[in-house]
């Protein structure tokens, strides 16, 4: 069975979380929106051609709905109970899903509902409520980054739970190949490598796409970090001292891209390095769907 909490968080700071699916106060009747979400499909008009040319699909915001019944055994404790929702629902942070023990979240900001209440339907009925929510980010997400330390180090290799992905080094202790393992929805990754090097590329095998950092040698004890978040996407270099943007230091050619569904082959590889390089590869699995 579903367990479904949405969580807010007060001006304080402080979070809240708001049992949807617990049978007592409140209960999620009939929802929208909580599968796939949807996409705008881009196409190109050719002279003479029946139809169009496809050249592109955006995954756009993801609208969500679902009635509430608010349960009380009086007018007045039900009122209580729908105006405690207010700031509760207008200050949400995400919904988690768990079922069979696997929580995931989503992302929320409400949207409408709240000011569509009648209080003259109540009587001899529990209040109903439809709420709407906007997922600016439309995929579910794990609570929890899979985490790798990368070792260059000949055999020295260290992985974090949770671990389902076979790493394997080559022989010149330079460079690093992978088979991960992806959810079924586009994963942004980060990296965090230390020097030294003097240049460092991070490879998706299948199509080639790849992000390089050169231009100048990172020393030893100096750390880059490459994160491919659309809202973050940049390369920094930190010395110890600070904190410095490299991106300007990616190569011609290079392009973000993200982990695909399923199975990702990559490689890490630096050169002028010492083949100690040590650190750490980010990503949070990303799902079309809760459950």
């Amino acid at each position: 069975m579903e367990q479904l909490v949405l969580v807010s968080q007060d001006g304080q700071g402080v979070q809240h979380s708001l049992p949807l699916t617990d049978y007592a106060d409140y209960f999620v009747t009939s929802r929208r929106g909580f599968a796939a979400p949807p996409v705008q499909v881009f196409s190109e008009r050719l002279p003479d051609v029946a139809g169009t040319r496809y050249t592109g699909t955006v995954v756009r915001e993801r609208r969500l709905s679902f009635a509430l019944d608010v349960r009380a055994t009086s007018y007045e404790a039900a009122w209580a109970r729908v105006t405690a929702l207010g700031p509760l629902v207008q200050n949400a942070l995400y919904l988690a899903s768990t079922m069979n023990g696997h929580e995931r979240r989503l992302g929320v900001r409400y949207s409408s509902g709240l000011e569509d209440i009648d209080t003259g339907r109540w009587r001899g009925a529990w209040p109903k409520l439809a709420l709407t929510f906007t997922a600016p980010a439309p995929y579910w997400y794990d609570p929890l980054p899979q985490t790798l330390v990368v070792d260059m180090a000949a055999d020295a290799l260290n992985l974090q739970w949770p671990f389902a992905f076979p790493f394997t080094l080559t022989t010149d202790g330079s460079s690093l190949q992978a088979t991960i393992t992806a959810g079924d929805a586009p994963s942004d990754w980060q990296l965090d490598l230390l020097g030294p090097f003097t240049s460092l590329r991070v490879s998706r095998l299948a199509d080639g796409a790849y992000l390089e950092v050169a231009g100048g040698a990172v020393l030893a004890g100096q750390m880059v970090t490459i994160r491919t978040a659309a809202a973050e996407r940049r390369v920094l270099l930190d010395d110890g001292l600070g904190i410095t943007n490299i991106t300007g230091r990616l190569t011609a050619g290079a392009r973000w891209w993200q982990l695909q569904p399923g199975a990702n082959a990559v490689a890490v590889q630096v050169t002028g390095g010492s083949g100690n390089n040590r650190g750490y590869w980010r990503w949070v699995n990303r799902y079309l769907a809760p459950g």
